[in-house]
């Protein structure tokens, strides 16, 4: 037998060799399929019945078999599921047939905000009132005070249909539209948890608000990171931030939940507290906070992806992000199946499946050393160049996973804002690493809202984080003056879009094993390129 090389490493040490890089995810071969049928039905108005003949075929496929029929016959059956589960629960997103004019609807308010004029506006679900108007999602604008979330409200306005013209609205199901609303009367209230988060959310708001020193720009930046909410920020700034393709900085998702989980584990352990029941104690917090920041879709994929690797805490279980990323997936579709149309949705299980698929194991081996270079004896180097060195490193990471994040959501961008960012991975490199500091400051500033003896250290951290994004603020639009940084790219064929993007998902699993940077990440960047320079314009 061939003596083995010394120098090499055993398979269950070198990634290169062992296991699959990602392990077994079988959650996946759930959330596909799922979110397969819940888009087959809203996008391509497959009926229930088909949805529920193909479960049953792919069912007998499946029956007694191994291999890849099974699969096969799974997935189909998922898919025929997932069919069923959309028509079943989802708003009829059917064109209203109705006469435009004054109308009574029993609103399920499940979002409501205040917006840039004064007024509000409310996303919502008609469960009574006009016949035709049923099981619609309805768009409602008003003044005055806005209904609260979660609660049964008696809305009257002007009617009209949607004109189909905005893709945000197209994502959400809209179909009807109640423009001067006025909340009549409220059915249900909204109920104590949903009371209590919406009272926090405005206490927050309001601690954010007070600095040590001026910073208006800064102020609704900071309001912006903590909360999510994208209209606090001025329309030139939020204007440079889109150009770049940074606005996702503000935006809740896995930056807040990954560092608040780290923060508080970290202070746990410090305290030397349950490592369980601390565990517990933190999800619940970062439960409440993404209820208060409105539960949005990545906020709730991060928080699911945290509870996941925290459970495999609990039981000593090393992480499967990709699995935690499957099973946020096929959780959120079974409680919410009109998410499959989210364009929050799409946005963030698509930027995280490819930074999980492409971006970081690009960047390991990007950064990883020469097998001798390993288990050589290091040798001395100076303090500058290995400093150097570090940020190199970095910066080879960045741009890995900006390359990767940017090319799995670039055609779903062309198909919702007509827009990519080819220049956003150079934005996304400056600016990312100078969204902790701000992030940490609007954490300890909402720690100090507990006691009112520390006001003076709260401002201060308010203005010191105001400041600082003032200060990325300055450099996105800097970043933005350079050519190419963002480009108009709409689609000329309806279904140029999602056929890209289904394209560009077959490509990202099946080359999730492809070893070096450049067979990891050059095939999806040149296939979404490719797409949008033939059939974009």
């Amino acid at each position: 037998m061939d003596r083995t090389d010394p120098l090499d490493d055993p398979p269950a040490l070198d990634p290169r060799q062992g296991r699959p890089r990602h392990g077994h995810a079988p959650a996946l071969w759930l959330a596909l399929p799922l979110l397969i049928g819940c888009w087959s039905h809203a996008e391509l108005g497959v009926t229930p019945w088909a949805g529920w003949a193909l479960g049953v075929a792919g069912l007998a496929l499946a029956a007694g078999r191994t291999g890849r029929a099974s699969l096969a016959g799974l997935a189909l059956a998922g898919i025929g599921l997932g069919i069923a589960w959309h028509a079943a629960l989802a708003a009829d997103r059917s064109p209203w047939g109705g006469d435009p004019g004054p109308i009574h609807l029993f609103l399920r308010i499940e979002r409501a905000e205040r917006d840039e004029r004064g007024g509000w506006w409310a996303l919502g679900r008609v469960e009574g009132g006009s016949r035709d108007a049923r099981r619609r999602r309805v768009l409602a604008e008003g003044e005055g005070p806005p209904p609260e979330r979660g609660s049964l409200a008696v809305l009257r306005g002007m009617a009209r249909p949607d004109d189909g013209s905005s893709g945000w609205r197209r994502s959400q199901g809209v179909t009807l539209r109640l423009g001067r609303a006025e909340v009549r009367e409220v059915l249900e209230p909204a109920g104590p948890w949903r009371k209590a988060c919406a009272a926090a959310g405005e206490r927050l708001r309001a601690g954010l608000g007070e600095l040590a020193w001026e910073s208006p720009r800064g102020a609704g930046l900071l309001v912006a990171t903590m909360l999510g909410d994208s209209r606090a920020i001025d329309g030139g700034t939020r204007e440079a931030f889109a150009a770049t393709g940074t606005l996702h900085l503000f935006a809740i998702s896995g930056l807040h939940i990954a560092g608040m989980a780290a923060i508080l584990v970290a202070t746990a352990s410090r305290l030397r507290l349950p490592p369980r029941g601390s565990a517990a104690a933190a999800l619940l917090l970062l439960a409440a906070y993404v209820e208060i920041t409105g539960g949005t879709p990545s906020a709730r994929r991060a928080w699911l992806m945290a509870a996941g690797m925290l459970a495999c805490r609990w039981v000593e279980r090393r992480p499967n992000p990709v699995q935690g990323l499957s099973l946020a997936a096929a959780l959120t579709l079974l409680l919410d199946p009109e998410a499959a149309t989210d364009a929050g949705f799409q946005l963030s299980y698509l930027s995280v499946g490819g930074i999980l698929l492409a971006g970081s194991p690009a960047a390991r081996e990007a950064t990883r050393p020469e097998k001798a270079d390993r288990l050589a004896r290091p040798a001395p180097v100076a303090r500058v160049r290995r400093w150097a060195g570090g940020i190199g490193r970095r910066i080879a990471e960045g741009a890995c996973i900006a390359t990767a994040a940017g090319a799995a959501g670039a055609p779903l961008s062309a198909s919702l804002f007509g827009q990519v960012a080819p220049g956003g991975v150079v934005a996304n490199i400056l600016l990312v690493p100078m969204a902790a500091p701000p992030l940490a400051l609007g954490m300890l500033s909402a720690a100090l809202l507990a006691t009112d003896s520390l006001v003076a250290v709260r401002r201060v951290a308010n203005a010191l984080a105001a400041s600082w994004l003032e200060g990325m603020a300055r450099v996105a639009e800097l970043l933005a003056l350079a050519p190419g940084m963002g480009v108009e790219r709409a689609w000329a064929f309806p279904w140029a879009g999602a056929a890209c993007q289904a394209g560009l998902i077959a490509l990202l699993l099946a080359n999730a094993e492809a070893r070096g940077w450049r067979a990891l990440l050059l095939p999806p960047a040149a296939w979404a390129a490719g797409w949008l320079l033939a059939l974009a314009g």
